[in-house]
């Protein structure tokens, strides 16, 4: 089942250290139109949770953004996919998606997250790790800004597009290949 923040809400869901994922390789795990704060506070013994998407060989990432999405995520919380970008955020010229990354890791079996167009793009802490053969941190058609954290791919670490703007002031970028 696809969990859905719809637009106009305001929803922070805290893992607390457990699991959210999907057997339908068809639909990602979260779909957010509104406004998600997803934390990991952690459980007791420090294990950090997952957001796990599609199952092998399926097109839909663990997150679908279309509104505003902040993860603030424990040590050892990851959010991944095994197909498509493992978080996909685009907006519309009137309602433009904000993605911000601050803790925790989101990695990618083609790729980690597909900023697109009409999207803004915040990484200031955290991973982000493209980790398959050929895959990549970050494609980015829309404003994406870097100023903290670690990316990582085994191909080119972060890809803009005609039309995107990409900031990197800090953090620490690493190709692999």
């Amino acid at each position: 089942e696809c969990v859905t923040v719809p637009a106009g809400s305001n929803v922070t869901i805290d893992l607390r250290g457990h699991a959210l994922t999907t057997a339908d390789a068809a639909r990602p795990v979260l779909s957010v139109a509104g406004t998600l704060a997803l934390v990991d506070t952690g459980l007791a013994d420090g294990e950090g949770g997952t957001v796990w998407g599609a199952v092998e060989g399926g097109t839909a990432g663990a997150i679908d953004n279309h509104g505003t999405l902040r993860l603030s995520l424990g040590t050892g919380t990851t959010v991944s996919c095994t197909g498509g970008a493992t978080i996909s955020s685009a907006g519309a010229e009137d309602a433009p998606a904000r993605l911000d990354v601050t803790a925790g890791t989101v990695s990618g079996g083609d790729l980690a997250i597909d900023n697109g167009a009409h999207s803004t793009l915040q990484v200031s802490g955290g991973t982000v790790e493209g980790s398959a053969s050929g895959s990549g941190a970050i494609r980015n058609a829309g404003e994406a800004t870097v100023s903290g954290g670690t990316l990582t791919g085994t191909a080119c670490v972060v890809t803009t597009a005609t039309g995107g703007t990409t900031t990197i002031s800090g953090g620490t970028v690493t190709a692999t290949a």
